[in-house]
Order: C-alpha cells, then sequence, then structure tokens
C-alpha cells in the first residue's frame, strides 16, 4: 500500500517541481503560482519571483526524494524509517494546508489547482 502510495505522490512532487522549473526559465504560467501577488498576473514572473520558483522547485524535489525513500522506490542513505516517516507526514500536513489556504486566493486559477 505505502509503495503504491508513494508511486504516485512522488510522481505528482515531480510534475510540481517542473512546474516551478519552467516559471524558473522564464514559462508565461506565474498566474496560479502567485496569483495574489500584484506584479504577476499570467505573464512570467519577476526575476525575483523566478529565483522564488527556483528554490521551490529545489524543496519540492527533495520532497519527492523523501516521499520515494519512504515507499523504497530510491535509496534511503543513512536517514531511518521513523525520520522519512515523519518527513513524509509534515510533507502530507503542509500540502493539505497549503490547499485549502488555495481555496481562499482571489486567482481562480489557484483555487481551481490548489
Amino acid at each position: 500500500m505505502v509503495k503504491g502510495s508513494a508511486d504516485s505522490a512522488a510522481a505528482l512532487l515531480v510534475v510540481i517541481a517542473a512546474y516551478q522549473l519552467a516559471l524558473t526559465a522564464g514559462a508565461p504560467w506565474g498566474e496560479p503560482a502567485l496569483s495574489d501577488h500584484p506584479q504577476t498576473g499570467d505573464k512570467v514572473l519577476p526575476p525575483s519571483y523566478r529565483i522564488i520558483s527556483g528554490v521551490a522547485a529545489a524543496v519540492v524535489v527533495i520532497a519527492a526524494w523523501v516521499v520515494a525513500a519512504r515507499g523504497d522506490l530510491v535509496a534511503k542513505g543513512p536517514f531511518s524509517d521513523p525520520l522519512l516517516t515523519g518527513a513524509t507526514w509534515f510533507i502530507a500536513a503542509y500540502l493539505v494546508v497549503d490547499a485549502v489556504s488555495d481555496t481562499s486566493s482571489a486567482s481562480a486559477a489557484k483555487r481551481w489547482i490548489g
């Protein structure tokens, strides 16, 4: 059960990381990512926000690795099962809070995606 869930969750996190990397590279999809900021709209993110998207991509890649390691899809390295389990629960809780907060966004795109 954990392995199948880990497959899906890690794949979804990789898609999110790819989206963030695309924003970093200048893709004009900034509206759902940072719609509540007046400078974004649906255009290319300003340079400072592109840096933030690059950092977000790195964090999401780490989260994908944690989930994949917890599901025994990749090597765990020096990290213990209890640590990976706790980190996975933290990631899940964070994503729930983030999704709930997205529902209050002024952007219809962000409410739909979030």
